[in-house]
């Protein structure tokens, strides 16, 4: 109760007393324009990348595919399509792109002279990424390219259309070149078409049926291969294990041609069992002895060229081209163990292989 008599006095007091002056403050300086905090930056999250690769293959076409043979060792896969061809499929991880040959046998030495001789003057013959020749003894067409799709096309253009160019002699039309071309690779139940590629071979079946399975068989223009075809230079009787030592002297005697200033070419044709060798050098001087260290030389060559993705693929075709009721005749791991072989040949091995060409001139 005392309190609020003196509260009311000093109100009072204050109320009657002279005003005071009123207080000036000097000017201060401007004050800081306080900025507010900036919102944290907001990253934007990657957009995320959508795998549209099925998890799955995509189904094969009914009808297509009369056979499949898997072998699981070597990482192959053989199928016989309905109408008649065979397509082997090699899965090579190591492989940056998909290859393909395409082989049919039987070639201009097998023909009448005169009907050989324009299939002999064919060379480099052009379907998209694939180079197709009529050699001696076989047809075949080698090639690769990043897509499997466009490389089973190739396949498909090469034995149903003409080529996109072939080379020839001028006394072979190009149109002509053209037309002996095209009926060189027509489709049959003789041809052979070799893939290989990084992919699983369950993603690799569809498109071969679709696309290659979807052809339809034609005439084939050549007669059989026959064991007593004409040689250029010299032959000998040979198989699958005289292989290691013909691919280290077909690259002894190529050497040796060419610093002659010519050609020379050591075909295994074992479809008739024999090893031809055909050059423009005069024997005499393309059959002389080779030393061991050159001879070790070349194996060394052709040991690397063997175990190269390219070279894999050329052991499955020469692999198949063993006759017999089955094919393949000999375990496709064979042909993975190629490499192997070569590196292990003895250049004496060579040595007399050359001996016997020699000898047969």
């Amino acid at each position: 109760m005392r309190v609020l008599p003196a509260l009311l006095l000093l109100v009072s007091v204050a109320g009657c007393a002279a005003p005071a002056p009123a207080v000036v403050r000097p000017p201060s300086a401007t004050p800081a324009v306080e900025t507010p905090p900036a919102d944290p930056l907001v990253r934007l999250a990657a957009a995320e990348v959508v795998d549209v690769t099925p998890i799955s293959p995509p189904p094969v076409p009914e009808l297509r595919i009369e056979r499949r043979s898997v072998f699981e060792r070597a990482g192959a896969v053989e199928w016989t399509l309905a109408n008649g061809l065979t397509v082997v499929y090699v899965h090579d991880p190591r492989a940056e792109a998909y290859g393909a040959r395409v082989v049919t046998p039987a070639g201009w030495m097998t023909l009448p002279p005169a009907s050989g001789a324009p299939y002999a003057a064919l060379s480099a013959v052009q379907w998209g990424p694939l180079t197709a020749r009529v050699g001696p003894t076989e047809r075949v067409a080698r090639g690769e390219a990043a897509s499997l799709v466009d490389l089973v096309e190739a396949v498909a253009d090469l034995l149903t259309e003409r080529p996109d160019a072939a080379e020839a002699p001028p006394t072979v039309s190009q149109a002509e070149a053209l037309r002996l071309a095209e009926e060189a690779f027509e489709p049959s139940d003789r041809v052979t078409v070799f893939l290989l590629g990084p992919r699983e071979r369950e993603w690799v079946e569809p498109l071969v049926a679709a696309v290659l399975g979807g052809l339809r068989s034609g005439r084939d223009a050549f007669p059989p291969a026959t064991s007593d075809a004409p040689v250029s230079a010299a032959s000998v009787r040979g198989g699958w294990d005289d292989l290691p030592s013909v691919l280290v002297l077909d690259r002894a005697l190529s050497d040796r041609a060419g610093r002659l200033g010519g050609e020379a070419d050591v075909l295994f044709d074992a479809a008739a069992g024999r090893i031809v060798v055909q050059s423009d050098v005069p024997a005499a001087a393309l059959f002389e002895p080779f030393a061991d260290d050159v001879l070790r030389r070349f194996r060394d060559e052709a040991a690397v060229a063997a175990a190269s993705t390219a070279g894999r693929l050329d052991a499955f075709v020469y692999l198949y081209s063993l006759p017999g009721t089955f094919r393949p005749v000999r375990d496709p791991y064979d042909a993975v163990r190629l490499a192997g072989h070569i590196a292990r040949t003895p250049p004496s091995a060579v040595a007399d292989l050359l001996a016997q060409l020699s000898g047969a001139r």
